[in-house]
């Protein structure tokens, strides 16, 4: 003989049984009637939509941000540490943190249609006293609400312990309790000053009358005893006061001051939350960690085993240079000495980066000098050192005067500077790229490009009787 009937916004739905599927957001309601007795409830659904994101992935040392992707700016936000529960992490449509190991956070959009209220009793006024005795707060429920937190005001040199519960003001039953909080002694504090703290609640009422109060087990709390400030928020709640130690119900007329009502409860600051908080699940994002170390830098050839250059030749530097992370600046630098005389401009292809500079002052005290820096702003500096020489001679000398042979050659070509016993003899490819130098003393001969690839190429032999230059081939 029981019926169930069931609204949607106030109008009728279809539906009989006690089981109701919606797709629906709304408020919606069901009246249960049997033998002419009626009970109904009702519950807010609220949309919601699933969310995607997108991680992140870099260094164990460098800040990374995971997001959400097309954030709706209507909805809220919510990053956990977990797929269910957990801790709350940050709000936002991003989440930045700097992840030691490969990270797994969850994301949530929260519903719409939760609103939040704060009640004005912010501080204690000048008129206040501590009291140990039994006071409550009368709050009249309009809608289904949650009670997230209040604040108290212990005196603040003596230690506190308390429970806040939530009793049936037409009964004076429990209807929620929290477990025994504690708020230690703080010496700095004089015997009249109190401390401040806001207590969660999370306490869920359906419409109705309660009384909301503290049950001191130890110290005393800051009562505000003259103040008319009740709060008000029409079709939600009403917060006044009682004073009495029954908690009788008296005082809903007689003691009502309007337009509101007075308060001389212990608790202030009530935050309340109508509608709901639920989400349509947490998405799992990741951000991908590798431990990284400073960029590592290789300086190439010819520089690593070429170290003697002619002046007014170009020379080409090049340095690879890589990173677990991402590389954000690579420099060249030539020094003479300690100077800085050029600033490169590189070029760079694959973790390669190349720059070329002519010199034109000779000298046995070049540097060159490779800078990177990455992502984490870590950084790498390699040098190496080189010689430039200017050409002493004063005239080109003769095909007569230095041989190359064969022509082509194989394996090796040999230079022979009949009557110079010293000379410095540099290959070059026909782009200008200087693949091979070496310094002859003592002798008139020498055998070079054995480590040469098939090709063209420039030898310049210079000495101080004056300069060959000649094109060769090696096949």
């Amino acid at each position: 003989g029981r019926t169930f009937a069931w609204t949607r916004n106030g109008s009728p739905v279809n539906g009989s049984s006690p089981t109701l599927s919606v797709n629906q957001q709304g408020t919606y309601k069901v009246v249960i009637t049997q033998s002419g007795c009626s009970r109904e409830d009702e519950i807010l659904i609220v949309s919601g939509s699933s969310v995607t994101a997108t991680g992140a992935s870099g260094c164990n040392n460098q800040n990374l941000t995971l997001s959400v992707n097309n954030p709706d700016n209507t909805k809220s936000y919510k990053w956990f540490n977990a797929a269910d529960g957990g801790t709350q992490l940050g709000t936002g449509a991003t989440y930045s943190a700097i992840f030691p190991t490969n990270t797994t956070v969850y994301v949530e959009e929260g519903s719409s249609g939760v609103v939040t209220y704060n009640s004005d009793y912010s501080v204690v006024a000048a008129n206040y006293a501590f009291d140990n005795g039994k006071r409550a707060d009368f709050i009249e429920v309009f809608q289904d609400l949650t009670i997230k937190s209040v604040r108290v005001f212990s005196e603040g040199p003596v230690s506190t312990s308390f429970k806040i519960r939530v009793l049936n003001a037409s009964n004076n039953t429990l209807v929620k309790e929290t477990e025994s909080i504690t708020i230690p002694a703080d010496p700095t504090k004089q015997s009249w000053e109190y401390t401040l703290r806001d207590v969660t609640l999370d306490f869920t009422l359906t419409p109705g009358k309660y009384f909301v109060t503290v049950a001191l087990t130890s110290g005393r709390m800051a009562i505000k005893y003259t103040q008319k400030n009740g709060t008000v928020e029409p079709g939600v709640y009403t917060i006044g006061e009682h004073m009495h130690t029954d908690f009788g119900n008296g005082f809903l007329e007689s003691e009502k001051t309007e337009p509101s009502y007075k308060h001389a409860g212990m608790l202030y600051r009530y935050v309340i939350e109508t509608g709901a908080n639920a989400s349509c699940g947490r998405t799992a994002v990741t951000a991908n960690v590798v431990v990284c170390g400073p960029p590592a830098v290789t300086i190439n050839a010819p520089l690593s085993s070429v170290t003697t250059y002619e002046a007014n030749q170009p020379i080409n530097f090049s340095a690879t240079v890589t990173d677990e992370g991402s590389i954000s600046s690579v420099v060249f630098e030539v020094l003479k000495g300690n100077n800085v005389v050029a600033t490169l401009t590189t070029n760079v292809s694959a973790g390669t980066y190349t720059s070329t500079w002519t010199p034109t002052v000779s000298g046995a005290d070049y540097k060159f000098r490779v800078t990177a820096k990455d992502n984490s702003n870590e950084t790498t500096v390699k040098t190496e050192n080189f010689t430039v020489k200017s050409p002493v001679g004063f005239r080109n000398l003769t095909s007569n005067e230095v041989k190359l042979f064969p022509i082509p050659f194989t394996n090796e070509l040999q230079v022979l500077a009949e009557g110079i016993n010293n000379f410095e003899v540099y290959i070059y490819t026909t782009t200008g790229q200087l693949v091979e130098a070496i310094n002859v003393s003592g002798q008139d001969n020498a055998f070079v490009g054995q480590s040469l690839k098939s090709g063209v190429y420039v030898v310049r032999v210079i000495s101080t009787e004056g300069v060959y230059v000649s094109q060769v081939i090696k096949n």
